[in-house]
């Protein structure tokens, strides 16, 4: 019964430290794109629930990154072109403008970086897929 109870309690601190460090993330996250972005109140909070929402799925399909790669890495893709598409369909037509000058290139050349220097490290073309895609 002790050993269910602290298994219990475990795993509620564990939920707990997870969402917290989700909404950590998305707080960041929001703070970044709106200081590159003219976003308004409404639109902080939709991004704000878009990446709290995108944190929990990626927790759920984790668990595949070492069972199925292949899978996992349609999954997570999916997952963030969804993401993505609900973020650029709240802008308007000036913010979208901004936000692809600034964010999406700043994400191609991290994404440009990040794959010479773990090709330099010897990794798998399918770890670096996967990695890549969990970079972005």
């Amino acid at each position: 019964m002790k050993k269910l109870f602290l298994l219990s309690a475990l795993c509620l601190f564990s939920l707990a430290i997870f969402a917290q460090t989700a909404q950590s993330d998305a707080t960041q996250m929001v703070a970044d794109v709106a200081a590159k972005v003219n976003l308004d109140d409404d639109q902080k909070t939709k991004l704000f629930d878009l990446q709290v929402k995108l944190s929990n799925d990626l927790a759920q399909v984790q668990p595949l990154r070492d069972s199925d790669p292949e899978i996992y890495y349609n999954k997570v893709s999916t997952l963030k072109e969804m993401n993505f598409t609900a973020i650029m369909k709240m802008m308007s037509e000036d913010q979208l403008e901004d936000y692809r000058k600034s964010v999406l290139k700043a994400n191609s050349d991290k994404r440009s970086s990040l794959y010479k220097k773990w090709k330099a490290d010897g990794l798998s073309d399918q770890e670096i897929k996967i990695r890549l895609v969990e970079a972005m």
